[in-house]
């Protein structure tokens, strides 16, 4: 796919056209011995009419697909020519393809919040919302696809890569206030490799996940909490034996409410469970 992406090209090549136009147009007139002021002016204005007078428009925040003779414009490496928003000069052969063209603008994909697990298992629950917009590089292979099913095809994408890339991270550690949309976007080869296919990239992505139990999650940060503060009751580096964690566990567990001591020297799960 190659872009004109400014008139550089199109409006010096139009002058350069006009003038070679008149130019033969005046030979011409010449050659049957039709001279004069009438005739020279004559000669550029035809030179004008096929230069400049038949234009064409790509609508704004789009681009379109070039062709001649209704046949696409290919450059030398056999990709599409687009062009992007603007007038352009078309010399009665090329034309503009309206209904190849593609729309520019940012696209938004939202993802609602659905189920999902790390590494261990932990029930999550993601969410995620991203602006795409089709590649430099992608305008033949987006123009393959059905563009009202595009949304979708890349919400489902993005839920997919969330899910596959979630297995393998653990919460606490990577995926716990980390970038999210990140870890999706640059460092996934198989969501790379898909929005490759599609011909588009996404220019940001936004990935939130929590535990799906929250009770538990706060229930586990509680218990974590007091065993901190437990420990520092005790001197600053001391060696705690097997029995003092367990009593520590223990008067935890009771604090918590989760755990009754029945027997007094029955252990106790380190486990901490909200009830039903």
């Amino acid at each position: 796919m190659k872009i004109i992406s400014d008139k550089s090209i199109n409006y010096p090549f139009a002058a350069v056209v006009w003038i070679v136009v008149s130019m033969i147009f005046y030979i011409l007139f010449r050659y049957v011995n039709l001279d004069g002021k009438f005739w020279i002016l004559l000669s550029f204005l035809s030179g004008a009419i096929i230069a400049f007078a038949d234009r064409d428009k790509v609508a704004i925040l789009t681009v379109g697909l070039l062709q001649f003779n209704g046949e696409e414009v290919k450059d030398e490496n056999g990709n599409s020519v687009y062009l992007d928003p603007g007038w352009y000069f078309t010399f009665f052969f090329f034309s503009i393809n309206k209904k190849e063209s593609q729309k520019m603008e940012k696209r938004d994909v939202v993802i609602p919040a659905f189920n999902c697990q790390d590494k261990s298992r932990l029930g999550l629950t993601a969410e995620a919302n991203g602006d795409w917009v089709i590649a430099d590089d992608g305008h033949d292979k987006f123009k393959e696809q059905d563009e009202s099913k595009m949304e979708s095809n890349l919400s489902s994408l993005v839920r997919r890569s969330i899910i596959r890339v979630f297995a393998t991270l653990d919460f606490e550690t990577e995926i716990k206030g980390k970038d999210l949309g990140d870890k999706i976007q640059n460092h996934d080869p198989v969501f790379e490799r898909e929005c490759s296919k599609y011909g588009i990239i996404f220019h940001n992505l936004i990935v939130d996940a929590i535990p799906s139990d929250m009770r538990q999650e706060n229930l586990n940060s509680y218990s974590k909490r007091l065993f901190e503060e437990e420990k520092a009751k005790y001197p600053v580096g001391y060696k705690f034996t097997h029995q003092e964690l367990r009593d520590i566990e223990e008067t935890i567990q009771i604090k918590l409410g989760q755990a009754r001591k029945i027997i007094s020297n029955s252990p106790l799960l380190g486990r901490f469970d909200v009830k039903d």
